[in-house]
């Protein structure tokens, strides 16, 4: 079933999405394609133009 703009409600999922990946069923390190700094957010921005990645964590 899809939903609309996600219908994430944080106080009940971000908890259950948290055991699931302590519990290893949710593999969040699989869908990063890349760690940037906050100085590479112009790169970062041109590979997902440029399809070249999915998922992208700004490490501060």
């Amino acid at each position: 079933m899809g939903s609309y703009l996600g219908g994430h409600v944080p106080a009940l999922d971000t908890p259950e999405y948290i055991a699931l990946y302590q519990a290893g069923r949710l593999p969040v390190d699989k869908l990063l394609t890349h760690r940037i700094t906050l100085d590479e957010i112009n790169e970062g921005f041109d590979r997902l133009a440029e399809g070249k990645a999915i998922r992208q964590v700004i490490d501060f």
